[in-house]
């Protein structure tokens, strides 16, 4: 069965149960109230009878046909024949209703019958005195049980013809304002349904909110659901895009490096051994961290502290992009003053290194300069990368480290433009800042500050 019907027949069962006891707690209540007024209806009339009858017949002459007409006047239910005698048993006079009686309500006519037999009627005597003198005897003839009157069995009848039309209204408006509901109730599920079902396909998705606050709080929780499975993908494919783009400086270092040895232009010696076994330790930790990203979906941001000296890591890599920068005609040179010694992550931070020359590579124009210097200055390390290239545009500068941004000067030049956003990334880890200053056809430098951790 499906929510709505169930809904309605729940709705539908309530309203019925609700008009039913209502119907027989008013049943009840209203006829004991009923029952009391016509008793005390009773009384009223046989308290008016004997003192008229006794002020009658203390009288010496009196109106036969008047004494009749008065007592006609009392024929009211339970009331149904009276009759006055002397003391001798003499009938005075006699007042009695018809066997048939036609009463008139709710708008139209019902006609009651009621044969007046002696198994429904009963006689109440009342011996009317005048100064402790019998003068007389009142016979009065009532139904036997009240709920025999008339007017009782008048009333019984519209109080349940009235409940039983406050049912089948009551039971109207419960099917329309249920069915008005449920199908408000029900169309909220189904849009819940088919929301869950585009999230599920990856469609773009337009959320109108429920005003059913349970139905809401579905809703919101798919919709956050998704914002977070949607971000999670982000993050495996801007750190598979950041292992794919961290894995080609290596592998072009270790290019130009074998291609200088096969053209006779580099020997192999100690030096340039150290220079690819770099390299091949770079791509062995891209490798492991694909590894680590299937095991454990990592977001990478697991830091490896180690102690090395800062101008050892910067000549490594300098040395290594040498043979690069001197086939396109730039010239690559390191500054520094002294051996700094600090406890860091030597993979990110060589990263980042690596990251903003091969930028200043491809944006340096033959005849270039690019330089890196480094010093330790109150307690903290400053890297600098500049180049004399392009330079980047002032509107540009606060978005170039945000992942997959690519400024106005870029746009001619390859690259997914998530070098800069793992630079920035890993500085962060670090500890760091990195900033940039830059002027359109001047250059551009890049500013790394770590905090200066000499031991481990």
């Amino acid at each position: 069965m499906t929510l709505r019907k169930q809904w309605l027949v729940g709705m539908l069962l309530m309203a019925v149960l609700t008009v039913i006891l209502n119907t027989i707690i008013l049943n009840v209540l209203t006829r004991n109230v009923f029952d009391d007024y016509i008793s005390t209806a009773y009384e009223t009339h046989v308290n008016q009878l004997t003192n008229y009858c006794e002020r009658i017949l203390s009288q010496a002459d009196y109106d036969a046909n008047q004494l009749v007409m008065e007592l006609e006047a009392h024929l009211t239910d339970p009331i149904t024949q009276i009759k006055l005698y002397t003391p001798d048993g003499e009938l005075l006079a006699t007042a009695s209703t018809p066997n048939a009686i036609t009463v008139g309500f709710g708008g139209g006519n019902h006609m009651m019958q009621r044969m007046m037999s002696g198994g429904v009627q009963e006689v109440d005597q009342y011996e009317i005195k005048s100064d402790g003198d019998l003068i007389g005897v009142l016979n009065i003839t009532r139904y036997s049980a009240l709920e025999h009157a008339v007017a009782t069995q008048n009333f019984r009848y519209l109080l349940i013809r009235n409940s039983l039309l406050v049912m089948v209204l009551v039971i109207a408006l419960a099917l329309i304002l249920s069915a008005r509901l449920s199908r408000r109730l029900t169309q909220s599920l189904h849009e819940t349904v088919t929301l869950s079902e585009k999230l599920d396909l990856g469609e773009e998705v337009t959320v109108k909110y429920s005003r059913t606050q349970e139905i809401r709080r579905i809703q919101e929780s798919l919709m956050g659901l998704h914002a977070k499975l949607k971000l999670k993908q982000k993050s495996r494919k801007q750190f598979i895009d950041e292992i794919v783009h961290q894995s080609r400086t290596p592998l072009t270092i270790l290019k130009t490096h074998f291609e200088g040895f096969e053209d006779g232009v580099i020997e192999f010696n100690e030096d340039e051994i150290r220079i690819c076994m770099r390299q091949i330790d770079e791509v062995t930790q891209l490798i492991e961290n694909v590894g680590h990203l299937i095991e454990t979906e990592s977001d990478a941001s697991t830091i490896h502290i180690t102690r090395f000296s800062v101008p050892e890591l910067i000549g490594q890599i300098t040395r290594g992009l040498s043979l690069q920068f001197e086939k396109k005609g730039i010239k690559l040179r390191m500054e520094g003053h002294g051996d700094i010694q600090i406890a860091s992550d030597i993979y990110k931070l060589s990263q980042t290194i690596y990251n903003l020359l091969t930028n200043a590579y491809k944006y340096t124009e033959t005849g270039g300069d690019v330089h890196v210097e480094y010093a330790l200055l109150e307690e903290v390390v400053t890297i600098c990368v500049s180049d004399t290239g392009i330079g980047i545009d002032e509107s540009d500068q606060d978005h170039i480290f945000e992942a997959y941004y690519r400024g106005s000067t870029a746009q001619k030049t390859t690259g997914e433009g998530i070098g800069l956003f793992i630079a920035s990334e890993n500085i962060k880890l670090l500890g760091g800042t990195i900033t940039v200053r830059s002027k359109r056809k001047e250059g551009t430098t890049f500013i790394i500050k770590l905090p200066y951790v000499p031991e481990l």
